[in-house]
């Protein structure tokens, strides 16, 4: 699990360990027993606010050969910076790092505490931002695990964004398309951009189309298309792809997975398969998915102090109109044969 603690310039490096031993249960002076229980442990600093993170050097050097290279360029082996990155996305890493066979349970169970806390109005909860946070914490989770070559980790974030449109009902909007394809690479977002676009083929087949106002939805989505090239490129031939194969955009939902990849399967009208958006999509064909939770014996694992419980400290998502990052959920009623 990950340690973490805003950087302060007061605290000394003593009276820190103190503390985050205490806190999980190792007597503050102990220290030698801490190290002997956790390993040899590296400080690493996220973000302009330097949000510190007490993470397990071994195991983070074994996650990607980036960071034992970039230690390598250190005075300090002990101390890392990341300057550019989000500490809500590396809370995120970390906890993968120090608990990857349960990590999927434990976005399971993040996601249903956030979208428990949406529905409870009665806390107060702005329902909307605790849910956007956790959104684009998983969003750049995916596009850092794509950076790193950790493709496990991509996929399991790719299966966690997907869950949570899904229990939201949100659609991507065209702020969060002009991020992808004005902000990211494109290697890095190659299977969100592919995602994104099968949501947008499917929100413009059954968006009430009457709407012609230049701020209405459809209107949006056909200026990015003209704006980016790629994004038409992609849409057109995702297009193509359902229409040789049969497939109605209107009922295929990419929110949805099912729990196989065969290609004779009636839920495919419905739905994509388990691999449509996994980096190992091609090498897998119709066998199972390497990362089919049933075939693996996850341990029980508990809700360790999750991301709802300290989702406020997540990057604000700011309501602006320059902000690409904010989901918002798709009001429009979608229409399937002039039927709600």
């Amino acid at each position: 699990m990950a340690i973490t603690r805003p950087l302060g310039r007061s605290s000394s490096t003593a009276s820190l360990r103190n503390r985050q031993n205490s806190k999980y249960g190792v007597p503050a002076t102990n220290t030698r027993f801490f190290r002997y229980a956790y390993g040899e442990l590296i400080r690493v600093y996220v973000g302009r606010e330097n949000r510190e993170f007490v993470v397990n050097k071994a195991q983070l050097c074994a996650a990607s050969s980036y960071f034992q290279e970039k230690l390598k360029l250190m005075d300090d082996s002990s101390v890392m910076y990341l300057p550019r990155d989000s500490p809500a996305m590396f809370e995120l890493f970390v906890t993968w790092v120090h608990s990857q066979v349960s990590f999927r349970k434990y976005l399971d169970d993040t996601i249903n505490i956030a979208c428990a806390q949406a529905a409870d109005l009665s806390k107060g909860v702005d329902a909307s931002t605790l849910s956007q946070k956790l959104h684009w914490a998983l969003v750049r989770l995916h596009l850092f695990a794509s950076s790193l070559n950790i493709p496990t980790l991509q996929d399991t974030a790719m299966d966690a964004i997907q869950d949570l449109y899904l229990r939201r009902d949100w659609d991507v909007t065209p702020r969060f398309i002009a991020f992808l394809y004005e902000q990211c690479s494109p290697s890095a977002s190659l299977r969100l951009r592919r995602w994104a676009v099968a949501m947008v083929a499917f929100t413009l087949s059954s968006t009430n189309t009457l709407d012609r106002s230049a701020d209405s939805v459809p209107a949006q989505f056909q200026g990015l298309l003209k704006t980016y090239p790629e994004f038409s490129a992609e849409y057109a031939n995702h297009i193509r792809k359902m229409s040789a194969s049969g497939l109605d955009i209107r009922v295929k939902n990419p929110q949805l997975r099912i729990p196989a990849n065969r290609l004779r399967n009636e839920e495919r009208r419905f739905a994509f398969r388990q691999c449509a958006f996994h980096t190992h999509r091609a090498a897998v064909g119709e066998k199972k998915c390497p990362h089919d939770l049933t075939e693996m014996k996850l341990k029980r694992m508990p809700i360790m102090a999750p991301l709802a419980e300290e989702i406020s400290g997540f990057e604000a998502a700011l309501k602006t109109q320059g902000n690409p990052d904010v989901p918002r959920p798709l009001k429009t009623l979608r229409t399937l044969s002039g039927q709600v």
